[in-house]
């Protein structure tokens, strides 16, 4: 079984796991978290990444990392902004620290397509964040 299909099953087992205790959980692949590779800052850590559903700014809410210490980021990208070139995407792009905090910070995404999977990579003066899905 190939780890792309993992986050799906797993929603469907605490779904199942969910009704079978006499509650129904309404699901979506907003609501879904996913384990990723993470780095902060070039060091590798833990991070659970749970997708968004919009932004404020008028731009991608790409969703929220958490962080094992428990700190957590919002991340957003403004779509109109990006250029593609070949498997890179490059984007204007804010970190929230903590999530719809008042001052964003400007940031660069960078988005990789590799064989093996994709890469996110969330960078400002002060902070680089990126996480990894593998297929």
């Amino acid at each position: 079984m190939g780890c792309g299909r993992w986050p799906r099953i797993r929603s469907t087992i605490t779904a199942a796991l969910a009704v079978g205790a006499g509650f129904a959980l309404p699901l979506s692949p907003l609501q879904a978290q996913y384990s990723p590779h993470c780095e902060r800052n070039g060091r590798r850590e833990f991070c659970a990444y749970t997708p968004g559903p919009g932004s404020p700014y008028g731009g991608l809410d790409a969703g929220r990392l958490v962080f094992a210490d428990h700190s957590v980021y919002g991340l957003q990208r403004e779509e109109r902004s990006c250029r593609d070139h070949g498997p890179v995407r490059i984007c204007r792009a804010w970190i929230l620290s903590p999530p719809r905090s008042d001052q964003p910070i400007p940031a660069t995404y960078r988005g990789t397509a590799y064989e093996g999977g994709y890469r996110h990579a969330y960078q400002s003066a002060r902070l680089q964040l990126s996480y990894t899905f593998l297929d």
